[in-house]
């Protein structure tokens, strides 16, 4: 990633560089005809009927460095500015996300049969119930929850089997102290930021948490009241 005012490439379907958008109308259109350069300046309020992808490639992007982590980070995690969600960009293989604030979620055993692909995931303070369920829980059909968002380029997930409260719940649910834990400690995203790495960039949006795959085009947008895929 280069430094904070780069120029970025925007193109269809795809995020690039640190572009952010200057004049929605006229950018939109230089879209649909294949790419368009901006420069990338601080955060730009996006219009309100900017759609999530184009948003999200509108955001500053914030450099490892930036977050007081290496430019060769193999993990970044960061925590939204309002408290609403906490993502992590790393690897995923099988079940087993190499999550740098949940030693749980990197803990487990990794199926050797499975491919390791690079992965975003999310997890939200409050979020509605998953539209589908999407995992037995090991033949129990108990235990399937939302407030999880796992990303990878060519799928999509909200909600898996677990047990109790998610790290985001336990910190930030209404009665409960978040000044010491892990959560708390990560880098926060302000409004109109993202983070980019291994392909995917995350950032507080408008309407919530948005996540995006360079490559396909795939991602999503998420609040306490919504989940929307889209690509």
């Amino acid at each position: 990633m280069g430094k904070t005012g780069t120029r970025g490439t925007i193109r269809l379907g795809v995020i690039r560089g640190r572009a952010v958008r200057a004049g929605a109308t006229a950018a939109a259109a230089l879209l649909l005809a294949g790419c368009v350069q901006l420069p990338a300046a601080g955060p730009v309020a996006a219009p309100a009927d900017l759609p999530p992808a184009e948003e999200l490639a509108a955001m500053e992007v914030l450099a490892p460095e930036d977050l007081g982590l290496p430019e060769d980070a193999p993990a970044i995690a960061v925590l939204a500015a309002d408290r609403s969600a906490y993502c992590a960009i790393s690897t995923k293989q099988g079940r087993v996300f190499a999550n740098p604030v949940d030693p749980l979620m990197a803990g487990g055993e990794k199926d050797d049969n499975e491919l390791e692909v690079d992965a975003a995931y999310c997890e939200l303070a409050a979020y509605p119930a998953p539209a589908e369920v999407t995992d037995d829980c090991n033949g129990t059909n108990l235990g399937f929850k939302g407030g999880t968002l796992m990303l990878t380029a060519d799928s999509f997930a909200h909600g898996g089997c677990r047990i109790g409260l998610t790290p985001m719940e336990a910190e930030f649910t209404a009665g409960t102290a978040a000044e010491d834990g892990p959560l708390a400690k990560l880098p926060l995203l302000e409004r109109g930021q993202a983070v980019e790495l291994r392909g995917f960039r995350c950032g507080l949006g408008r309407d919530g948490m948005i996540c995006g795959n360079i490559a396909s085009g795939r991602g999503f947008v998420a609040d306490r009241a919504t989940v929307t895929e889209f690509g």
